[in-house]
């Protein structure tokens, strides 16, 4: 398998590939900010017995609560200690805290404070228990209170892997545990969902073959992950990668349509709500086979694996309603459940399969893992218009390429007013100067959608409408005794 990274200022995003084909998209948007896992040094600043908590000073706009049963010991007034986010702020409540401190990985979990060695129920072989169970009493022992939960991926990884990935997290842990006390005030000492931390966390294991990355000094940080691992992954140079970009970017837009092809007969169309994912199961076929039913069958097994790639490339979550093509036995229908198990087990997705409902219905629910794609790509206020910072970071890419490509270092950018105000949340002017040594100057147009990196600022555009269309331009010429002039067009609408 291969993976791709792409890291920006305004959003980050990672494509992973199975013999070329995209499995997995993971995005991160800079202009929403997700603390949950992060490990603060807090100060505790108030202690309300009548609510069983005390509220604790983490450097963050809302201070944050702490219950009681989230306390390792006996807390004061003005302390100083290790806290953790277990739940989001949310309205005018700042975040849930807890003092039992976790450190995720890919297939395990280290735990502070605790000398729990804990198994996934889901690994039922009492073999494989056994030895995961005399493992973590190796990897723990002299430790004075450090625990581990095994994951379910450890069912089938080699014990190497796991004790690599230990020892990473452990030493993170370390450095964590020495430095905190030395630190003044209170102070963001992990964040979980940095967005290298996670890939490297969840997606760099020992079956990647090359990575593509964007950015000279991640590169070096992934390079010394794979060593630190024992993995053979061949991390490539940005020269190496820049033509992934776009390949990232093409799936991207891919997996935001709704139709889907699994077959020249087999067709899917997926519709996804903030309640729910619903997903039609087509089929059109001129073969007048005599075993009809297993004709059906075989149809919905190839609509299985589209549909298990697509909801692993879109991040669905929730409730998920699958309307296969009918069939009469429930046989058939028990098949086409281990069908959709064994597929998603194979996208790597997290899901309860619930049965078929009394209207024939396959009902699926499917934990979160990130952010919807459809919500990276598009507003959510408006789904008719690109995301800002979606197009800033399409932005970002084409700069880069004539950076590469053309050796430029100054460019003209001509932007609509949402991806003006994007570009200024995020600093991507400085950011692109400290990162590429580059120049940029922008210059914001009304009633304009996207942007458009010309060759100089000192230029007008207008705006044409005819009937149901709409172009931009700017202006080549202009007669004002005739009134007329004519434009370059840039965009249509």
């Amino acid at each position: 398998m291969n993976l791709i990274i792409d890291i920006g200022i305004a959003q980050s995003r990672a494509l992973l590939l199975r013999k070329e084909k995209p499995v997995s998209i993971y995005t991160e948007d800079y202009s929403s900010k997700n603390i949950s896992g992060n490990i603060y040094k807090g100060r505790v600043e108030n202690i309300t017995e009548s609510l069983g908590c005390a509220f604790v000073n983490i450097g963050e706009s809302k201070t944050g609560m702490l219950h009681f049963d989230e306390c390792t010991h006996t807390i004061k007034k003005g302390e100083e200690l290790l806290v953790q986010v277990i739940r989001e702020p949310s309205g005018n409540k700042g975040a849930r805290l807890s003092m039992k401190l976790t450190l995720p990985s890919k297939n395990s979990v280290l735990l502070v404070d605790c000398n729990d060695i804990n198994i996934s129920r889901n690994i039922t072989d009492s073999k494989r228990r056994s030895e995961l169970l005399s493992l973590g009493k190796r990897l723990t022992k002299g430790e004075e209170a450090l625990g581990i939960i095994f994951r379910t991926s450890c069912i089938n990884i080699h014990d190497e892997e796991i004790i690599n990935e230990y020892l990473y997290t452990k030493k993170t842990w370390d450095k964590i545990n020495s430095s905190w006390k030395y630190i003044k005030g209170e102070s963001l000492l992990f964040e979980a969902n940095n967005f290298i931390d996670y890939i490297k966390r969840e997606y760099i294991t020992s079956s990647i073959e090359k990575i593509y990355i964007n950015r000279e000094d991640e590169s070096d940080e992934i390079k010394r992950f794979v060593k630190e691992n024992s993995f053979e992954a061949k991390v490539l140079s940005i020269e190496e990668s820049i033509d992934k970009l776009n390949l990232l970017k093409g799936y991207i837009e891919y997996s935001v349509k709704r139709n889907f092809d699994a077959s020249d007969e087999v067709n899917i169309v997926i519709d996804e709500t903030e309640a729910l994912t619903i997903i039609d199961v087509n089929f059109a076929s001129t073969n007048k086979s005599k075993d009809l039913e297993k004709c059906l069958l075989d149809a919905n097994i190839k609509a299985v694996e589209k549909i298990s790639q697509v909801i692993s490339l879109k991040s669905s979550s929730g409730i998920i309603l699958i309307d296969f093509i009918n069939m009469k036995k429930e046989e058939s229908k028990k098949v086409l459940e281990g069908e959709v198990e064994r597929c998603f087990k194979k996208y790597g997705l997290k899901a309860k399969i619930h049965g078929f409902t009394k209207l024939g219905l396959l009902e699926v629910s499917k934990a979160k893992k990130s952010r919807v794609l459809r919500d990276v790509v598009y507003r959510k206020d408006n789904p008719n218009f690109l995301n800002p910072f979606y197009s800033v970071k399409n932005l970002e890419n084409d700069i880069l390429n004539m950076i590469y490509k053309n050796s430029k270092t100054s460019f003209n950018v001509f932007v609509s007013e949402d991806i003006y105000e994007a570009i200024n949340i995020v600093d991507f002017i400085d950011v692109m100067k400290k990162v590429y040594s580059v120049k940029i100057e922008t210059k914001k147009i009304r009633d304009f959608n996207g942007y458009y990196i010309g060759e100089n600022l000192d230029v007008d555009f207008a705006r044409i409408s005819y009937g149901k269309r709409t172009l931009v331009g700017k202006i080549e010429s202009f007669n004002e005794d005739d009134t007329s002039f004519s434009i370059k067009v840039i965009k249509k609408k």
